[in-house]
């Protein structure tokens, strides 16, 4: 049982550590965690639960962060609900 954990934890991180109202619209087991790494991003880091910021940035990494929120850290990296921007 560990084991499985730990394979998931590569692909996905821990699910537990989110409130479920974050990904309301969609059942968070079926998130394509490594392909819609930018609206994954984008949708943790508009709601500024800080222990989800968190657990978002040990999984994808500082550069991914930076490259979608513009900044590459957790404390005070918010997004406004429903921005646009375009990424380069």
């Amino acid at each position: 049982m560990l084991e499985i954990k730990k394979e998931q934890l590569k692909y996905r991180p821990d699910l537990s550590l989110f409130r479920k109202t974050i990904f309301w619209d969609t059942d968070m087991e079926k998130l394509g965690w490594q392909k819609q790494y930018v609206s994954i991003i984008k949708r943790i880091f508009e709601r500024e639960n800080e222990q989800e910021k968190k657990v978002v940035f040990d999984f994808y990494g500082k550069d991914k962060i930076k490259q979608v929120t513009g900044r590459a850290t957790v404390a005070g990296n918010t997004l406004p609900i429903m921005q646009t921007s375009k990424l380069s």
